[in-house]
């Protein structure tokens, strides 16, 4: 079973690559990023990492691998008053689809659907009947991105399965990024960003 589970993973990501290896010096189609994440249920605090195919596009292809490590966390000031040791050790990957309601030159807003595959090697110390090593997860969400070649953002989601909120603080970059500020006529000025590649 976890080679199977790895196995999906590896295919997944090698297909969000594939354009890349067709078109490497295309403009703007690639952006890495990284971010810290909050459990607001278990407390938990993970990071993450994600590639994401076509970020100037309203709608964005996502590959993200995050985790979540044992260490002594404090709840939330003022919600909670004394602190706990998280105990929890998981891992996710999977593909999220990014589609973008609102675009302006200074902000996007977007909607986000994830699916992804998890793996949590200390299950057992949980005390949830249902708790599983291996598993999917399923997530919906709303963010918040910069419009520029490098964009922080901020993502508040839910996981479906788990029935978990969570908020995620990051940034991405984009590689030979290019991007107008005004719109139409003269007041539109192009501008091209480093290119890391």
């Amino acid at each position: 079973m976890r080679i199977k589970h790895f196995t999906s993973v590896t295919a997944l990501w090698i297909l969000l690559l594939l354009p890349f290896q067709m078109k490497p010096q295309a403009s703007g189609n690639i952006a890495i990023g990284s971010s810290g994440i909050y459990n607001l249920k278990n407390y938990g605090v993970g990071h993450g990492m994600r590639l994401i195919l076509y970020p100037q596009f309203r709608l964005n292809i996502v590959g993200e691998f995050s985790y979540f490590l044992p260490l002594f966390v404090t709840k939330i000031p003022l919600v909670n008053s004394f602190p706990l040791t998280y105990k929890v050790h998981e891992y996710y990957a999977g593909v999220s689809v990014n589609y973008k309601i609102h675009m302006n030159h200074r902000i996007n807003q977007y909607l986000i659907g994830n699916a992804a595959f998890n793996y949590w090697p200390n299950f057992r110390s949980s005390s949830k009947s249902n708790a599983k090593k291996h598993g999917t997860s399923f997530e919906a969400g709303y963010g918040i991105a910069g419009n520029r070649c490098f964009r922080p953002f901020i993502e508040a989601r839910y996981n479906i399965i788990k029935l978990e909120p969570n908020v995620r603080f990051g940034f991405a970059w984009i590689f030979n990024c290019v991007y107008f500020e005004g719109y139409g006529g003269d007041a539109r000025k192009r501008y091209k960003c480093p290119s890391c590649f």
